[in-house]
């Protein structure tokens, strides 16, 4: 967890991760989505009190490797929490997700934690650059990225081989193995 997360964020077993749906509204998979958000509001909500605003990261496990590349997209996910007022998503600094092959999906919620390194740094924030629109839309677009990064001390992790690396064309920036 990285060091401007809360050092002890609440965890909610997910049984079973339900994707976003758009079949009308009597439908079984949007009853089920409603059941689905009831149940998780109800574990989750009061969300953490803290000056600093909360994250959330949803860890979803699939059983089928293939679903980490395709189908099974992780806004997906998300989708059911934030689109449908289960959470107010104005209300996270952060929130991420990955799916992993397994049987154990979870949810952790923390507070973003100001973090303070030896030469008295401040890692709190996102440089403007970060947040302009079309950040990934184009390969200069990551280069500027990498870049900008780069030329603060940050490195990005990148995936070297398998299937991922192939589906994404992932390389890393010079001098980085």
């Amino acid at each position: 967890m990285p060091a401007w997360l809360d050092r002890e964020p609440r965890e909610f077993e997910v049984a079973r991760p339900l994707l976003a749906s758009w079949v009308k509204r009597a439908h079984p998979e949007q009853v089920a989505l409603r059941d689905y958000r009831a149940s998780l509001a109800s574990r989750i909500l009061p969300l953490p009190s803290s000056s600093s605003p909360p994250f959330l990261h949803f860890e979803v496990a699939v059983r089928n490797e293939r679903h980490l590349l395709e189908d099974h997209d992780l806004e997906n996910y998300l989708t059911p929490l934030f689109g449908s007022q289960c959470l107010d998503p104005s209300r996270f600094a952060l929130v991420t997700a990955r799916k992993t092959v397994g049987d154990r999906s979870a949810i952790r919620i923390g507070v973003v934690e100001e973090e303070v390194d030896e030469d008295n740094h401040v890692w709190n924030a996102c440089p403007p650059v970060l947040l302009t629109a079309g950040l990934a839309d184009s390969r200069e677009r990551k280069e500027e990225l990498r870049a900008h990064l780069g030329n603060r001390g940050v490195f990005l992790s990148t995936f070297h081989s398998g299937p991922a690396a192939r589906a994404n064309g992932a390389f890393a920036p010079a001098g980085v193995s």
